[in-house]
């Protein structure tokens, strides 16, 4: 595992994040989308920055994107989605944290998952 390999997947998972938030901005509050039209969209255009900034720029996967590669990372973005629902129920109804820690929580263990996937599986040369 190469360090600046970790460091990009942050800055990737980051500017997935930055995405959401601005394309959710701008269609709700600018275009005046309904929410779950508004909330939909900006979430998929997430998972596509996070999936092409992942494939290509942290690990430099030069492959061409095929079906198999694609429904490996909606696996992993499956696996990722299980875990946030366990580890927030966990936190908020067993720990009786709040549902903010409980969601920070959640990214603490689904980046590592998220990582040791993509790296070994879903990018995969």
């Amino acid at each position: 595992m190469k360090h600046s390999e970790v460091i990009l997947f942050l800055l990737v998972g980051a500017t997935s994040a930055v995405t959401q938030i601005g394309v959710l901005a701008f269609l709700f509050e600018v275009c005046a989308f309904r929410l779950d039209w508004s909330v939909s969209i900006a979430y998929s255009a997430s998972v596509l920055v996070h999936f092409l900034g992942n494939k290509h720029f942290t690990f430099r996967n030069t492959a061409k994107t095929g079906a198999a590669e694609v429904l490996r990372y909606l696996g992993v973005v499956l696996l990722n989605y299980v875990i946030t629902i366990g580890v927030v129920w966990l936190v908020v109804e067993v720990f009786k944290s709040n549902p903010y820690t409980a969601t920070a929580a959640s990214i603490a263990v689904t980046v590592g998952f998220g990582f040791a996937l993509s790296k070994l599986w879903v990018f995969k040369q």
